[in-house]
């Protein structure tokens, strides 16, 4: 899978946390693939359907160890959203890498071909 774009995300300790999403930007695509790789202190992952009725039924935590490489692709982000949640006691700290591949740059809506920058 090609990248062109990575995001960095950093968790200082269990204080710092991700809400609940999907990945749905436009300029990712209508399928889009991310891949994100984990360094530093293990963090749970939370997946969670996005249709209401279930949710919780459903509802998956995955702990991402150090150097875990997690990757989304095909329907995921259409049918579940994600969030690293808050830690209560956690002191170390996290690193994310996140590769994505964008189609425009962020912020293009799809429409047209993307700007030249």
């Amino acid at each position: 899978m090609p990248f062109n774009h990575i995001l960095l995300n950093r968790y200082r300790s269990g204080r710092d946390a991700m809400g609940v999403h999907a990945d749905n930007e436009p300029e990712l695509g209508p399928w889009p693939t991310i891949a994100a790789i984990s360094f530093g202190a293990i963090r749970p992952f939370l997946i969670e359907p996005k249709e209401k009725r279930g949710r919780k039924k459903h509802r998956k935590r995955i702990p991402l160890q150090h150097g875990s490489l997690l990757v989304m692709g095909g329907r995921m982000q259409h049918t579940w959203r994600h969030a690293v949640p808050r830690v209560n006691g956690l002191v170390d700290e996290r690193i994310n890498l996140t590769f994505r591949l964008l189609h425009g740059p962020p912020g293009w809506r799809g429409e047209g071909p993307p700007p030249r920058s």
